[in-house]
C-alpha cells in the first residue's frame, strides 16, 4: 500500500532484457515488408521494437561497447535476436534478395537505402 501522495515504485526495464517471449523465429510486427510498403512496415517494426526498448540497437544509440564490456555479450544476444526479427518481418522472397548481415543497424540500413 502507498501513502496517499507518495509515487509507486515502478521496475525499469533495461534495453539488454530479455524474456521467454523474446525468440528471433518471432514475427513481432506486421505487415511483412514486401517492396512497396516500406513506411508502414518501418513504423509498425519501429513501434515494436521501440515498447521492447530495442530500438536504440537499430538507430545506434545503443552502440555495441568495447571488447572488454560486461555487456558485450549482452549486446551480441539482443543484436542478433533484432536481426532474426527483422528477417522474419519480410516477406520470404524479398528476404533472400537482401544482403546478409549480423549487425542489426546494418541490416535495417541497407533496407531503408533499398
Amino acid at each position: 500500500m502507498t501513502d496517499i501522495g507518495s509515487t509507486p515504485k515502478r521496475r525499469t526495464i533495461s534495453p539488454y532484457d530479455l524474456t521467454s517471449g523474446d525468440n528471433p523465429g518471432a514475427v513481432i510486427s506486421s505487415p511483412l515488408l514486401n517492396g512497396t510498403n516500406y513506411d508502414e512496415w518501418a513504423i509498425n517494426l519501429r513501434m515494436a521494437l521501440s515498447s521492447r526498448k530495442k530500438f536504440g540497437f537499430i538507430d545506434g544509440s545503443i552502440p555495441k561497447p568495447p571488447a572488454d564490456s560486461s555487456n558485450l555479450e549482452d549486446w551480441i544476444a539482443n543484436n542478433h535476436l533484432l536481426v532474426g526479427w527483422i528477417n522474419k518481418t519480410i516477406e520470404p522472397k524479398l528476404r533472400s534478395s537482401i544482403s546478409t548481415r549480423e549487425v542489426a543497424q546494418e541490416l535495417w540500413e541497407i533496407i531503408k537505402k533499398r
